[in-house]
């Protein structure tokens, strides 16, 4: 340090000083604080005017590290540079820093101005412009430590914002965000969106100016989602959707009329919102999700959409047509959607499905009637099945005409044994399809063991289709426990015209 201190009659007149820093290191007790090889120099000059002292102060710091849980700077990389004027009354006062310049590297410009009371200098005021013209910079150096383990916290990121922000009082008043050519994707696949731009405008009290957001597209998980634009309201720690917004996917139309969240920022969010899908196709939806391929379009509406402590919870029921029948899903849940394995939870019912429908789609085999179906207790961990219950049968009374194909029989016959058998070996094979009175496949899985049921059999085993007229052909499993994987394993193998369900 090399300080020069001038005046008269024992009063300070002039004070200038200069600190220079060479290899300075540190680093506290429990390792949350830690420097290496710092090197730089901050510079003050200042004089005694009036009742008050003015100055300059200047500094940069080009060389060593720091880390100050939870990041880390190299300033050989990103040097920082400070300017500033000084402005401090005798007697105490605040310190009024003006024509204030901070910058880190290319990553950060601060300019602004900031008023600190001595007595109480965290509950200072300040009016700031922040330039951040390259987030993909400034993402892995100041961004990404500060939301690790949070939704944000693995992404991809390019684009550029500018922050203006005015602090009164040790706390944040009113903020305005601009964003310009953002892209950002998340590392896992869960979500990403391509050119979003617009203005965030936030205030603590009162009606904020509106806010708009913009983009050229994205997609969620698997399914992708076309250009739009967002009308918001924010306002301490809530946020609104000041008009519907219309997210064009899967060749109809997400309407999403409305939508407020509460709590942010805290450790419980709270947001509320209701859904209407119009027209989505079911091909461009399964292709998306990986499934197979189903025909035909998904239209529902859902009135109330919640999530609160960690948890999105659907209410009431989602009602659809499939396959000239209603499937009913109710008591969904999804526990932690962002998080890196998101818990799924819920219970569906399908009742007066077309088998001949269902099983051309699914090219199973053919098989004519009506289908019934319950799943309870269905869990997904990381989208992975690890606990249900479900059952398909024929409804009771079922008038309808009941055909099951030598496909069909060979199939069923592999998922309730560990084989098939074949009728194009036997005298069978002169009938394409056969009669059956009923059907009934139960699968409960608890974790890495699914159990089997269907129709008792007097003799042990178990039906899964029980015959009907002549010839009469009944499809008996003998398997009751079989490993989940090796199910699934069944499934692949089953051959579907020349092709493998893959």
């Amino acid at each position: 340090v090399q300080a020069t201190v001038r005046g008269r009659d024992a009063r300070p007149a002039r004070l200038e000083a200069t600190l220079h820093l060479k290899d300075c290191a540190w680093a506290s007790a429990d390792g949350l604080q830690a420097a290496e090889s710092l090197g730089g120099r901050l510079h003050l000059q200042a004089r005694h005017h009036g009742a008050a002292w003015q100055g300059e102060l200047d500094g940069e710091l080009g060389t060593g590290q720091v880390y100050t849980d939870p990041v880390f700077v190299e300033f050989g990389k990103q040097p920082l540079h400070l300017a500033t004027r000084l402005h401090w009354p005798d007697g105490g006062g605040a310190v009024q820093l003006t024509e204030l310049r901070l910058q880190l590297g290319r990553l950060v410009t601060l300019a602004g101005e900031v008023s600190l009371p001595l007595a109480a200098p965290l509950q200072g005021s300040a009016q700031l412009h922040v330039q951040l013209p390259d987030l993909a910079g400034l993402y892995p150096v100041l961004l990404q430590p500060l939301a690790y383990g949070g939704p944000l916290g693995e992404l991809d990121i390019t684009g550029a914002a500018n922050l203006d922000l005015d602090w009164q009082h040790g706390q944040p008043a009113t903020a305005s965000l601009s964003l310009a050519g953002l892209h950002l994707d998340d590392h896992t696949g869960r979500f990403g969106v391509s050119s979003l731009a617009g203005e965030l405008h936030w205030q603590r009290e009162g009606e904020p100016p509106p806010s708009r957001l913009q983009w050229q597209g994205g997609h969620l998980y698997r399914v992708d989602f076309g250009a739009s634009q967002a009308a918001l309201g924010l306002a301490g720690d809530r946020v609104w959707l000041r008009q519907a917004l219309v997210l064009p996917m899967l060749e109809g139309v997400l309407r999403i009329p409305s939508l407020s969240a509460a709590g942010l920022g805290t450790e419980h969010p709270t947001w509320r919102t209701a859904l209407q899908a119009e027209a989505l196709s079911l091909p461009a939806l399964t292709q998306a999700l990986d499934w197979q391929v189903l025909s035909g379009e998904l239209s529902v509406q859902i009135p109330a959409v919640h999530y609160a402590d960690g948890v999105l919870g659907l209410d009431g029921e989602l009602v659809a047509q499939a396959f000239d029948g209603t499937v009913r899903v109710s008591g969904l849940q999804l526990q932690d959607p962002l998080g890196p394995a998101p818990v799924f939870m819920a219970e569906a019912s399908l009742r007066g499905l077309d088998l001949e429908r269902l099983t051309r789609v699914f090219d199973f085999g053919r098989i004519t009637g009506r289908l019934d179906g319950d799943v309870r207790g269905l869990q997904l961990v990381g989208w992975e099945p690890v606990a249900f219950q479900a059952e398909l049968r024929t409804p009771p009374g079922d008038t309808s005409r009941h055909r099951i194909s030598q496909r069909a029989v060979e199939n069923l016959t592999r998922l309730g044994n560990n084989g098939a058998v074949a009728l194009s070996g036997t005298f069978l094979r002169i009938f394409e399809s056969f009669s059956y009175d009923r059907l009934r496949l139960q699968v409960n899985l608890a974790g890495q063991v699914a159990e089997l049921d269907g129709i008792a059999h007097p003799q042990g085993g178990y039906y899964l289709v029980k015959g009907a007229g002549l010839p009469r052909i009944d499809v008996i499993g003998r398997n009751r426990q079989v490993a989940w994987r090796d199910l699934i394993e069944r499934l692949r193998r089953i051959r579907l015209e020349g092709a493998q369900v893959r």
